[in-house]
């Protein structure tokens, strides 16, 4: 006998896709402010389980809430260029500092 499906509403951890359709957002929104979210960017509630991106139910409620009482504007174009912003920054504080070769003096 498979166990019953816990509806959406009374799970306490979502998905990025259970978090959408709870939500009513895109989900490539969702995985826009989760990678925002582990960037330090914003301050998206997420977590991870091994690999698995969870969003905490409730505090996913509040920050809509709190988003929408401060008028937040979060649209996927922006999210988009939020992150390669981000990946911009991080892409040219990688590895070891370039070497710079020091001028010789002509005598």
């Amino acid at each position: 006998m498979m166990p019953a499906e816990i509806p959406i509403w009374r799970k306490i951890a979502l998905s990025p896709e259970e978090a959408a359709s709870y939500t009513n957002l895109n989900v490539k929104l969702i995985r826009g402010l989760v990678a925002l979210a582990a960037a330090g960017k914003i301050d998206f509630p997420v977590f991870y389980s091994g690999n698995a991106v969870k969003i905490p139910r409730a505090s996913l409620e509040q920050w809509v809430i709190e988003a929408g009482a401060d008028h937040h504007r979060f649209d996927l174009q922006m999210v988009e260029r939020m992150l390669k912003n981000s990946e911009e920054a991080v892409a040219g504080k990688r590895g070891r500092p370039k070497k710079t070769r020091e001028a010789v003096p002509v005598l």
